[in-house]
């Protein structure tokens, strides 16, 4: 059978794709709350892998967008996760399987482990033929299941399995015990006298309006009586726990490695859309974007994910943003009051960019997005009080490394770069640093607090934090396209501080 991937159409990653392992970016960026967030919400699934393999071809991530589509539907979704539940559950016994000691007993859990290995595989393949499928990748999942469950290997399989459990259901035995003496015999006609006492007593049952359930014990080991009537019981069916015994030998890698490299691979869809679905309920927008050859970054509102995801949980309103940048625009700068939300803003910025390489939605109502090949981050470090060069060259040097690795598809975030020097140098700096990155072509995103910097040339776009009039010192968390006037930074700089002319005059007469 043809092998398939729900990752990577080739199913294989490509060459070309490298991974990223633990760049600061993910720090800066605030993508480790959300990937932490998702590893440990399916701890038995190994997938934090796949978030470090950004793909690098457009028809990758339209790939796994559709596969997003698909499962996002309900039907799909939740047939799946049945599906990924009776696999546990299949784990599950097996686990308990080896935990136990007497053979007849291992081979019973593995076959009933088997059994419902092979009714999940139907329950899914019926579940996915009453759905319509979009994705190339889930065509192929439901083309595959088809394929092998009609093969001979499963057939018997299925076969076998259901017969031994049959056989098991009447197996029936009769205890006759004398004293300290055990005996099993096949169970003649006789009265069921545990039906006529349940009968005799059932007036004065309590009715509950379900059924009682059934008390299954913690672990399941055989005390030594049960395991000496046990013995007997095999000596009673022979031919029939030979049987079992065989299947048991004979099965151990029944597993199709195939499917259940999709039920692993599944996991990364899942998690996501389980991750995003709080904030949809909140009437937080998610969208799949367009990758565009051009190099148009436009994102009609946008927002920190795992702010927002924190922000669900303490119940605050979410603020979001537009931006937009054309082919010939491609520095970003973003100005404003502190604590406005500039840093929030520019890691949105970068979040979307990384999560719609992996072929994710991301937060916007609509979105066209650039295919980035380079993530690059310049944010403050807490200065290395061993290193005598101080916190400047340590910076410079920094940004050395990411300018000679930055080409036309990178990306650049800058997040007051440079503020530990003078401001006539901070500007100095940021001035030639900005050059050398409009010399590449780079998309890059700087926040600062230089105003100047907004004024550089054609292709620099300034993003400056709106300031409600009437309360300064209030924080909008919104950013518009504008110039920066720096005057509503200054009066809520001198207010905060009481710097102002009245607070002055107030200090004097104190």
């Amino acid at each position: 059978m043809e092998f398939f991937s729900i990752l990577f159409p080739r199913g294989s990653i490509d060459s070309s794709t490298e991974a990223v392992g633990e760049p600061d970016f993910f720090i800066d960026l605030n993508l480790n709350p959300i990937f932490s967030y998702l590893e440990t919400s399916r701890p038995q699934y190994a997938f934090s892998s796949i978030f470090r393999v950004p793909l690098q071809q457009d028809d990758d991530i339209l790939y796994r967008q559709t596969i997003f589509q698909d499962i996002e539907e309900t039907n799909v979704y939740q047939s799946i996760a049945r599906f990924s539940s009776s696999m546990m559950t299949v784990r599950d016994y097996f686990a308990m399987r080896d935990k136990l000691f007497y053979s007849s007993q291992k081979q019973r859990w593995f076959l009933d482990g088997v059994h419902l290995y092979c009714k999940g595989l139907k329950t899914l393949e019926t579940d996915l033929d009453q759905v319509h499928l979009n994705s190339s990748g889930m065509r192929a999942v439901k083309q595959y299941l088809s394929s092998y469950l009609s093969s001979e290997t499963f057939m018997a399989l299925q076969a076998i399995s259901t017969h031994l459990l049959e056989e098991l259901t009447n197996v029936t035995y009769a205890i006759s015990i004398k004293g300290s003496r055990i005996t099993v015999q096949h169970l003649q006609e006789e009265l069921d006298y545990g039906a006529l006492i349940e009968g005799i007593f059932s007036k004065f049952a309590k009715s509950t309006g379900s059924p009682a359930s059934s008390i299954t014990p913690d672990w399941p080991e055989m005390n030594h009586v049960e395991v000496q009537v046990l013995e007997l019981v095999t000596k009673l069916y022979p031919e029939l726990f030979m049987q079992m015994a065989d299947f048991y030998e004979q099965n151990q890698q029944f597993w199709d490695a195939t499917l259940l490299r999709f039920e692993h691979e599944v996991q990364f869809y899942m998690s996501y859309l389980e991750y995003i679905k709080g904030l949809k309920m909140m009437g937080l927008s998610f969208c799949y974007p367009q990758i565009s050859v051009a190099k148009v970054l436009e994102c009609e509102e946008g927002f920190d994910l795992a702010l927002a995801h924190q922000l669900q949980l303490d119940k605050i309103k979410v603020v979001t943003n537009d931006f937009t940048l054309h082919p010939d625009e491609r520095i970003l700068i973003v100005t404003g009051p502190n604590q406005g939300g500039k840093t929030t803003f520019a890691r949105s910025i970068g979040q979307i960019l990384y999560l719609a390489s992996l072929g994710m939605p991301v937060s916007g109502k609509y979105a066209i997005l650039p295919l980035v090949d380079k993530w690059f981050t310049h944010f403050p470090r807490a200065e290395d009080m061993s290193d005598n060069e101080g916190k400047l060259k340590d910076e410079l040097v920094r940004m050395r490394n990411i300018l000679s690795r930055a080409t036309p598809q990178s990306l650049i975030i800058m997040n007051e770069s440079f503020s530990s020097t003078t401001l006539q140098d901070a500007l100095w700096i940021n001035r030639q640093v900005l050059q050398r990155i409009s010399q590449i072509n780079v998309l890059c995103v700087c926040v600062t607090f230089i105003d100047e910097l907004t004024t550089l040339g054609p292709n620099v776009v300034s993003m400056a934090g709106v300031v409600d009039t009437n309360a300064p010192l209030v924080r909008t968390f919104q950013l518009q396209r504008g110039p920066a006037s720096g005057r509503s930074y200054a009066v809520t700089i001198a207010r905060n501080y009481r710097l102002t002319y009245e607070d002055l005059k107030e200090r004097i007469r104190e």
